[in-house]
């Protein structure tokens, strides 16, 4: 795990410039310099660095995980925006994965993604019903 502290009004800057000058040719391979030696970046590491400067650009803290890392429910909770009982009850009914390690219920950091996206994507499918329903009612929306 790696954390990058949100950054200053200057790093945030200091992020935007250097995502300004990847982006400017993203089909070119990527290659950074490590003192005197140049590295050309896999195409995957090369998206997660764009990802990460994007965040900082942006303002944000980073931290960077493994998919196949577990998380404890807390953790889990905190990335889904949930309280932790409201998520043990979403294990306990089998919404995701999970095993236990002693009493404690553990849960793959890419499974609760996946259960985020899924979700996201409900609720973006609800919102368009809803505002389809609202065209058809004429109600300006």
């Amino acid at each position: 795990m790696l954390d990058i502290p949100t950054p200053d009004s200057a790093g945030a800057l200091a992020a935007r410039d250097t995502l300004r000058e990847l982006n400017t040719e993203p089909a070119t391979p990527l290659v950074v310099k490590i003192g005197e030696r140049e590295v050309a970046l896999a195409s995957n590491a090369a998206e997660a660095l764009r990802e990460t400067l994007g965040q900082l650009a942006d303002g944000h803290g980073v931290r960077i995980l493994g998919l196949e890392r577990e998380v404890t429910t807390q953790e889990a909770a905190d990335i889904l925006n949930l309280s932790r009982p409201h998520f043990v009850r979403l294990l306990e009914q089998g919404r995701l994965p999970f095993h236990m390690v002693g009493t404690h219920h553990r849960v793959l950091l890419d499974d609760v993604l996946t259960y985020k996206a899924q979700r996201r994507a409900r609720q973006e499918e609800g919102l368009q019903i809803l505002a389809d329903e609202a065209q058809k009612l004429n109600l300006g929306y």
